[in-house]
């Protein structure tokens, strides 16, 4: 790619400070179980009265549709430039609101058969928390439900389910694979899955949940990776995974196999001390590590999927508030993990300020904003000015994940936002051959997932308008043409200052 200015290497995250009177470790626990990955904690003075302030550093690595989603929860929007207050108890924040797991991972299931797992619903408000809605959106497969029998029925705006305040409540999902599960290029199941929606109208950014699960004619032992350090930590910092709560259904996990992929490499290796249930491993590199672990137990069957969990390091365990990822799909691209100059097709994320102004190229009258610098945070803006003259206030956008080569992921974060509706884009600046793209867009608040739009197709020189995200309530508007009632998708867009 070329272009007026060069890419660089994204620098760190951002963070995020609460300031409160009734700080507990309670309220600061969850605050940081709120967040996808949160790695850094601390507590310090906080103005007079005792007060204490919590610093949350989060960054996020890591599927329905979209408009099914914004009708669940009737995302809106509208502009406001005025400074954000953040400061508050915070229990006020987003991330007070949380599920256990994010991700429901059934693995290998019996066909016929149905299982269930249990999935924590969790609060730590100072007041009871209603939940008007929780339902598994359009799109999704078939094979998953919800069981609402221990709670008395499917919560409504009449009948809600009630969260005590500081307490959790549990969900039952179910997966009940009717047939066998197809095999993928590399021989491992492709994983039926759905999405479950869950509405707070308090929370107006609500939250997701993630399943997955495959058919199988005969239980695999399933890998597990947990780790004493969480999902982010410091530069330098020895990790320490354990595989200790894989499971065979018919006896005994006898062998262990770890693999990793590194930042800036193409491919995970497996590690020479790989073989017992514990791994260490020394992370010298910023950016996100990648540990895969695949399990075979006494009679020599293999786990159906290996046991995936990501680290991510850099040099200050910074994150943001709000953060937005893409990850796209390549079908002509034969190898999606190499790396190298055009070596895949290359798509960019755009995360643009209301301020921002540029020619109108989609032709609807109002400046585009795409490329404006410096009101578009993009590959060749990655952390503007947009906040504070204050230096030392973390109130900027910042790129923390870009990807040249194909399949992503590319991160935007920003740590304390203003109350702004922002506009998130993604231009297909080159396919370098491989032809048309999936693109898959994902919003987060708080470390929580909150919107996704899925495989959304896009040829080279693509401008996809994603939608906006409002703040401080988090809400997203998922933008629709008019015109035509698919995505907002503007072809052959070329800005006059950025040449590809």
């Amino acid at each position: 790619m070329s272009s007026m200015l060069p890419r660089t290497p994204p620098a760190p995250g951002l963070h995020l400070t609460a300031c409160s009177d009734r700080a507990s470790s309670t309220h600061l626990a969850r605050l940081l179980a709120g967040a996808i990955v949160a790695a850094f904690f601390s507590v310090v003075g906080c103005g007079s009265g005792g007060g204490h302030s919590s610093t949350v550093h989060v960054v996020n690595t890591v599927m329905p549709d979209a408009v099914d989603i914004a009708d669940i929860w009737g995302f809106t929007a509208g502009p406001d430039t005025e400074p954000a207050e953040v400061e508050g108890p915070p229990w006020q924040h987003p991330a007070c609101f949380g599920a256990d797991p994010k991700e429901v991972h059934f693995s290998g299931e019996l066909v016929g058969e149905t299982t269930a797992r249990k999935i924590s619903l969790w609060w730590c408000g100072a007041e009871p928390l209603a939940v008007t809605s929780v339902k598994i959106v359009a799109g999704s497969s078939p094979e998953f439900g919800l069981d609402f029998s221990e709670l008395g029925g499917e919560p409504s705006a009449e009948d809600p389910l009630t969260i005590p305040a500081g307490g959790q409540v549990w969900l039952v999902a179910t997966y009940s694979p009717a047939d066998l599960s197809p095999l993928n290029e590399v021989g491992l199941p492709v994983m039926d899955e759905a999405t479950v929606a869950i509405t707070v109208p308090s929370l107006p950014s609500g939250l997701l949940v993630k399943m997955f699960g495959a058919g199988v004619t005969e239980y695999c032992p399933v890998a597990v990776i947990t780790s004493e350090q969480g999902n982010t930590v410091l530069q330098g910092t020895v990790v320490h995974l354990s595989g200790a709560e894989s499971w065979a259904p018919y006896g005994l996990i006898e062998k262990w196999e770890w693999n990793m992929l590194e930042p800036g490499t193409s491919g995970p290796v497996q590690l020479p001390d790989g073989d017992d249930f514990e791994l260490s491993a020394s992370l010298t590199h910023t950016g996100l590590y990648s540990f895969f672990l695949t399990v075979y137990d006494d009679q020599g069957l293999k786990s159906c999927e290996p046991a995936a969990y990501y680290v991510y390091v850099n040099e200050s365990g910074l994150g943001g508030s709000i953060s937005v990822e893409l990850v796209w799909h390549t079908p002509e691209d034969p190898d999606e993990t190499d790396t190298g100059p055009e070596a895949g097709s290359d798509l960019d994320l755009h995360f643009v300020h209301p301020w921002a102004v540029g020619p109108d190229l989609d032709g609807d009258g109002e400046p585009d904003g795409w490329f404006d610098i410096p009101y578009d945070c993009f590959w060749s803006n990655k952390n503007p000015d947009w906040g504070s003259f204050d230096p030392n206030v973390e109130d900027n956008p910042l790129v923390l994940l870009e990807d040249l080569d194909g399949g992503g992921p590319e991160t935007i974060s920003l740590a304390i936002p203003e109350n702004a509706t922002y506009r998130i884009g993604v231009h297909y600046w080159n396919d370098h051959g491989f032809g048309p793209a999936y693109a898959t867009a994902r919003f987060f608040v708080s470390g929580n997932l909150v919107a996704e739009v899925k495989d959304v197709m896009m040829v080279d020189s693509d401008m996809w308008f994603v939608g906006t995200i409002e703040w401080p309530s988090g809400k997203v508007e998922i933008q629709i043409d008019p015109a035509t009632g698919g995505y907002d998708i503007t072809p052959n867009y070329q800005n006059p200052y950025f040449f590809q």
